[in-house]
């Protein structure tokens, strides 16, 4: 894998671990919604998963239909709300079977898969109702790839 690009996912999964720890996208101490603490999480997902997606395409364009269904398969769940981990890779591994793949690609979905594993397990900390956490955690992953695929290709 490429230097750059196992930094990153290193990178993602740490920021990630840390910031959804100690009740993140949660209630603070005093009972109120902590804001900041959502968007924070926002940010780590979409920062990493876009970053990671755009430097895997850039690097070779051949991979961004690869990256196309994955996001389909995160947009596909918020309609559908099959929520699972086990959903979500079988969905994956439906969708991309016969599309160009490489080690950074799957790396790359190591990661995805795991920012999302990560986040959906605080789902019944949450202060929204755990089917708001979960469609909005798969949407913006939706949105995040789908960036990562634009960027990597303009």
């Amino acid at each position: 894998m490429n230097k750059n690009i196992n930094k990153i996912v290193s990178l993602g999964l740490v920021l990630s671990v840390l910031t959804l720890s100690g009740c993140v996208l949660f209630k603070d101490k005093s009972g109120a919604v902590d804001i900041v603490k959502i968007e924070k999480v926002k940010t780590v997902i979409e920062s990493s998963v876009t970053v990671v997606v755009a430097r895997v395409v850039k690097k070779n364009k051949d991979t961004a239909p690869y990256f196309s269904a994955a996001a389909s398969v995160f947009c596909k769940m918020k309609e559908t709300k099959q929520f699972s981990p086990e959903y979500l890779v079988d969905a994956l591994n439906v969708a991309t079977t016969g599309l160009i793949t490489n080690q950074d690609v799957n790396d790359s979905k190591t990661l995805i898969v795991a920012l999302y594993k990560i986040t959906m397990s605080d789902k019944g900390r949450s202060d929204v109702s755990e089917d708001i956490f979960l469609t909005s955690l798969v949407d913006v992953l939706c949105n995040s790839i789908r960036e990562g695929v634009k960027q990597g290709t303009s």
